[in-house]
């Protein structure tokens, strides 16, 4: 599927060095609100210093990980084997946050997800839980594990980092050719769901083979 073939192509950029792993920090950082067409530019750009397009929290995050790229890579990769560790790390840096802590871990480790607004209404999950993973960002380290730990456990529920990765990209490009604000901002810019998968390696500078059919995904 779309997460088996694309993931570990980022997956082994993240481990690469500690260079590679901002790229993918980068692409983390900047997505929120961005079609995910945009991302390839606008991350190259950013890796340059450029931060035409995102506001000043997110270049603020960009650089911050680029400054500490070594100590957070080593701190990640220590971190193996310790998803809900790993996620509480992600989530305090600036920038980031819970969805997109884990849409880090499930593009660079493969664990974890993204339940941004997408994957709420895909699954039906309410309101309150982006409420709740906000608490998380209290100060007291105890409330952060808890959250993070309740994050991990409800990606799992979900189906785990591949199933939330393969659903979103179907369900993007369904919306890409439909008619509402997603079908608009992106009409014509994908060519099926696994085109979807493959602009997450697009985004972080790398090549990917994806192919132009709507097969249906097994859920």
């Amino acid at each position: 599927m779309m997460f088996a073939q694309h993931q570990p192509l980022i997956g082994a950029l993240a481990q690469s060095s500690p260079t590679g792993l901002a790229t993918i920090a980068t692409f983390a950082i900047a997505s929120p609100r961005l079609p995910l067409w945009r991302l390839p530019d606008i991350v190259s750009r950013a890796s340059s210093g450029d931060f035409t397009n995102l506001f000043a929290n997110k270049a603020n995050g960009i650089n911050l990980w680029r400054d500490n790229a070594l100590a957070r890579f080593e701190t990640l990769n220590r971190l193996t084997g310790f998803p809900a560790i790993r996620l509480s790390y992600c989530a305090r840096q600036r920038g980031l946050g819970w969805a997109k802590a884990g849409f880090l871990l499930q593009l660079a480790y493969g664990e974890a997800g993204c339940i941004d607004s997408v994957n709420l209404d895909l699954y039906g999950v309410p309101e309150k839980f982006l409420k709740r993973a906000n608490r998380g960002k209290a100060k007291r380290q105890s409330t952060i594990d808890r959250t993070a730990k309740w994050y991990i456990r409800k990606c799992a529920d979900l189906g785990g980092a591949e199933k939330l990765w393969d659903r979103w990209c179907r369900e993007v490009y369904t919306r890409s050719i439909g008619q509402g604000r997603e079908g608009q901002q992106s009409r014509g810019m994908y060519t099926s769901p696994d085109h979807v998968s493959a602009y997450h390696c697009f985004a972080v500078g790398l090549d990917a083979p994806y192919r132009d059919v709507l097969d249906d995904i097994p859920f």
